[in-house]
């Protein structure tokens, strides 16, 4: 069924430049609609690596990459407009999460490697380390 809509999609992103008022916003409404199971497969991979994230804030910054690529895509670029309109919706998604988030990457980065360190340890020695062991690891 997917594969379809990507199909009806396709053939409406081939008009869509020649489109004008209120047949592109039909247009418009009818190519985001046909490629929305990419959102969502999108949002579904995300979600994984991010499950603190709420699902619908994804599924809604992803619609809003869905629609800016769908107005900047070059079908003359030869690239697939699902290729294209997927790094959109994903970079969308990062940046959100970015934005939301109020810790530093690199604070992230540095609690990640200490508990990298903290399971390291636990599994040669059976225990957690003292704060002294971390720093001289």
């Amino acid at each position: 069924m997917a594969t379809k809509a990507f199909q009806e999609g396709n053939d409406l992103l081939k008009t869509l430049p020649s489109t004008t008022g209120a047949c592109r916003d039909d247009a418009v409404r009818n190519i985001t609609t046909a490629f929305l199971p990419l959102v969502y497969s999108t949002v579904k991979c995300i979600a994984q690596r991010f499950p603190w994230v709420d699902q619908g804030d994804m599924a809604s910054v992803g619609c809003i990459g869905l629609r800016q690529s769908i107005e900047r895509f070059d079908p003359t670029k030869r690239v697939l407009f699902t290729t294209f309109a997927h790094h959109r919706i994903l970079g969308a998604i990062q940046d959100h999460i970015r934005d939301s988030n109020d810790i530093p990457r690199l604070m992230r980065e540095s609690r990640h490697a200490i508990t990298q360190l903290n399971q390291q340890y636990y599994a040669k020695h059976g225990r957690l380390p003292t704060d002294t062991e971390i720093l001289s690891l």
